[in-house]
């Protein structure tokens, strides 16, 4: 016998559509990846016209928070699709941490804004598995 619960075929799986994107996914997702940009831009700013001549730039901490602000934009980008809950949470988390240690102002901006993503994210798990579940539905999905 046939359970017509289980029977649901491929085509009206593929039509169901993904599960609705929280505003607070959004708001992180676009906070991530705004300042990324936006210290990536200081960064370049740095390099053209040092801030300090007495302060030499360490090329090691440009090439660090080069890639430190593009794995942010990044992180950003996997969470607006609901990808990789976990190293999100982590990275994010850290990235609130280090600038707490900051000694500026716009330091703790940042804090403030990072933290805010991590409180949105770790919060949104179940839209994060649902998004995990909307994609094992069919193959085609992964396209």
């Amino acid at each position: 016998m046939i359970d017509r619960a289980d029977s649901t075929s491929a085509v009206d799986r593929a039509r169901t559509p993904p599960p609705d994107r929280p505003a607070a996914i959004e708001a992180a997702s676009a906070i991530l990846i705004i300042c990324g940009m936006v210290r990536l831009f200081a960064i370049a700013l740095a390099l053209i016209a040092p801030p300090d001549p007495a302060r030499p730039i360490v090329s090691q901490v440009v090439v660090a928070e080069t890639a430190l602000q593009l794995a942010t934009g990044l992180v950003g980008g996997v969470v607006r699709f609901g990808r990789g809950w976990l190293p999100a949470v982590n990275i994010v988390a850290t990235l609130a941490f280090i600038g707490l240690l900051g000694p500026s102002v716009v330091s703790l901006a940042f804090a403030v804004l990072f933290s805010f993503a991590f409180v949105a994210i770790f919060l949104n798990k179940p839209w994060f598995d649902a998004m995990q579940a909307w994609r094992r539905l069919t193959p085609e999905r992964r396209a």
